[in-house]
């Protein structure tokens, strides 16, 4: 497909702009242009750009008037002078927005400046040996998916028990849906010789957005049974997180034998409304709680994980929004994961992009609740993270669109036959080659914590503060009045 060819109208001049909805007179006019992959506005007081990939829906407020809507949380309201100039403009943006090649939709694609590409900062072998894997009777197997034959989803290298690469690959790949297995994430080796291992349940099956197991055939219940025997020998037992609606009885009768926590967390269906809400008010009304509830709920679980693993001595599987828990029980386990690098690149690949998680439908809620989180984290201990909110707002922005490849591709198979490893430009390379790219990040009250972060002491509903810079960005926010509501939760804390 010929790009050129969507293009009805690739200069408009005249054109005024809100990007504020409560501004009460637009910017003096300017110049909008349509490339390839961007559109650029540009006036003397005012200037924003914005990847076509990153547009959400589009709104005819008038015959010349016309609000774009990005997946980030932003509002840009354009004013033509002429009603076949807002026409055109729309058409050519809805054609360019629904590119879903990402060799056509991202701009730089296979171009990159292979002096700016260093060697992979990121590598999933040497970050399991980091967290001291693998445990007794386990092994780091490099080539159990080799081929993408037991999931689309993982990388190549996987921690399974000594032995069991050809029992996995013939006996339960053809048979599970999708081929995912348990996957150990995080392992701990407590000073007793006990070792504990965080993992995440086996392929998704949809039921109110949740995780959870289905189990339709003994073959695949033998194989459960007898993965599940293996990691609860490490500490000699396990539990498993799950939800309280668990209504396949098979499936929970096989799993009698580990401990249960079953807790009620919203679907994602539920959050996206939540979220919508949110954007749609001027303000975080009293009424709509449902969001911040959520980040209450899940602060409680993490910190239900922590005590089992931690002071339980039980392994832990996670089938509740798995990427979520498991990625903030790692932050407040370990100090590494609270520097730059351990957020951009090893729980964003290893607990993420390696994991299964599709950044490619959005609006990627279970990602934003995980960034809300963790802001809430860096208001509770000031001075344990390398990073301030800007990080978060900036990884948001990019995971929807951007000009990196990192978020490309539904699976680990996507991207390698895209060729996303070699032929894009990546998030954290590119950055660290500005030199100062990722200063502009730092926190300057940092001082490395190496303890454990105790979130359940933190708990409280007042302290769970809104984050108005990300879902309102497009409002007039009061910065003053965000700090001051920060600092009285310091302050309480």
């Amino acid at each position: 497909m010929e790009l050129e060819s969507l293009i009805q109208i690739p200069h408009v001049s005249g054109v005024r702009c809100f990007q504020d909805l409560f501004e009460t007179e637009p910017s003096k006019p300017g110049t909008l242009l349509i490339s390839l992959h961007i559109l650029l506005f540009e006036s003397p007081n005012c200037k924003f750009q914005v990847i076509h990939r990153a547009i959400e829906k589009f709104q005819s407020v008038d015959e010349r008037t016309l609000s774009v809507i990005t997946k980030d949380f932003n509002v840009y309201t354009l004013i033509f002078e002429e009603e076949l100039e807002c026409i055109q403009v729309l058409a050519s943006l809805v054609a360019l927005s629904s590119v879903s090649d990402p060799r056509e939709s991202l701009a730089f694609y296979c171009k990159p400046n292979r002096a700016c590409q260093p060697v992979e900062v990121f590598n999933e072998e040497q970050e399991l040996l980091w967290l001291e894997f693998p445990p007794p009777d386990w092994e780091i197997c490099k080539t159990a998916n080799e081929n993408f034959a037991i999931s689309d989803c993982y990388s190549k290298a996987l921690v399974i028990p000594t032995g069991w690469q050809d029992v996995v690959r013939s006996n339960l790949a053809p048979t599970r849906e999708k081929g995912r297995v348990p996957r150990p994430t995080y392992h701990h080796r407590h000073r007793s010789g006990k070792h504990v291992m965080l993992l995440t349940a086996g392929r998704p099956s949809e039921s109110r957005g949740i995780f959870h197991f289905r189990l339709q055939e003994s073959q695949f219940r033998d194989f459960d049974h007898d993965y599940m025997r293996r990691v609860a020998a490490l500490s000699g037992s396990a539990t498993l997180i799950t939800v309280t609606n668990f209504r396949d009885k098979m499936a929970r009768r096989d799993y009698d034998h580990w401990n249960h926590i079953r807790v009620n967390l919203p679907s994602e269906e539920d959050l996206s409304h939540a979220m919508d809400d949110i954007r749609s008010k001027s303000t975080w009304l009293s009424g709509n709680r449902k969001w911040l509830d959520a980040i209450w709920s899940t602060f409680v679980l993490v910190s239900d994980v922590i005590s089992l693993l931690r002071g339980s001595l039980s392994s832990v599987m996670v089938e509740v929004y798995p990427h979520l828990v498991n990625s903030l029980v790692q932050i407040c386990l370990e100090s590494r994961y609270r520097t730059t690098y351990g957020l951009v690149c090893s729980i964003l690949h290893k607990d993420w992009l390696h994991a299964g998680y599709n950044f490619t439908s959005p609006p990627c809620t279970e990602f934003t609740l995980f960034l809300h989180c963790v802001r809430q984290l860096t208001i509770w201990f000031p001075s344990s993270f390398e990073y301030t909110e800007s990080l978060l707002i900036y990884l948001h922005s990019n995971c929807h669109a951007s000009r990196y490849g990192d978020f490309l591709g539904a699976t680990e198979r996507e991207r390698e036959e895209l060729g996303i490893r070699d032929g894009t430009l990546k998030i954290w390379t590119y950055e660290f080659e500005k030199g100062t790219g990722w200063k502009r990040f730092s926190n300057t009250r940092y001082a490395p914590f190496k303890g454990v972060l105790q979130p359940r002491a933190r708990i409280a509903p007042e302290t769970i503060l809104p984050w108005p810079r990300l879902f309102l960005k497009h409002k007039a926010v009061d910065r003053r009045k965000e700090a001051m509501e920060t600092k009285c939760v310091a302050q309480v804390l």
